[in-house]
């Protein structure tokens, strides 16, 4: 079962996997993984991103050094043991490679940054709760209310909003119409129209979907099906 319909059915939520790939530098370091058949070296992955940084940003020259060290840090504390904890990266005697496990049929065409599907596909993976609006949305061809949107969502088992941080079902009406719909939006996914509070799908939403489904596919063998 694909981690949408398991979203749908009430199933529990995906791992983290999904949160590490809405993290722009995580993109990054699997780009450059990737992109390398040979083990990258922790302290030339670090300051390759350091590099990629400062191009992006414009920052002159002399701040690489600085932020070399403030991205190693980063990826000895944080990011190479989420990695390694999802089994997408391994540490080797000569560096660090991807693993079989990493979704690339997902992520390779994903890294691009300030690609807007890249910025909708985020939106969805860093919060569960909003692939469960989504994804009702999309199930419905035409303009839906807000109302018909919160008993949509309410109509299934309660674990999926508790799960996703609604504790109080009454409130999901304001939590969708200041948080969830506008995010939504602002990504391009549906529109909005927050004084008729009426909902329509923009065309791309079920392809972004079907992203978010191959992102949370690797899911599927730590977690069992409802």
């Amino acid at each position: 079962m694909s981690c949408r319909k398991r979203l749908l059915s009430g199933g529990p939520s995906p791992p983290n996997r999904s949160v590490i790939l809405a993290d722009s530098r995580q993109r990054r370091i699997l780009a450059l993984l990737l992109a390398q058949s040979d083990p990258i070296p922790e302290d030339a992955l670090a300051s390759q991103l350091a590099v990629q940084k400062a191009k992006a940003e414009d920052l002159p020259s002399s701040v690489v050094q600085e932020l070399h060290r403030q991205i190693r840090i980063d990826l000895y504390h944080r990011c190479l043991p989420e990695l390694e904890s999802v089994g997408w990266i391994e540490r080797q005697p000569t560096g660090i490679v991807s693993t079989e496990q990493l979704p690339v049929e997902c992520v390779e065409e994903s890294f691009t940054e300030g690609d807007g599907s890249w910025e909708a596909l985020a939106a969805l993976l860093v919060r569960p709760r909003r692939q469960r609006v989504a994804s009702t949305i999309a199930d419905h061809t035409q303009p839906l209310s807000l109302e018909e949107l919160s008993t949509a969502l309410t109509a299934s088992e309660q674990s999926w909003w508790t799960a996703g941080g609604v504790d109080d079902e009454s409130m999901l009406p304001t939590i969708l119409h200041h948080i969830d719909l506008p995010i939504l939006e602002n990504v391009g996914l549906i529109e909005y129209n927050s004084d008729e509070k009426i909902i329509t799908q923009q065309q791309h939403l079920e392809m972004v979907l079907d992203q978010a489904d191959v992102a949370n596919g690797s899911n599927d063998t730590a977690t069992t099906d409802s």
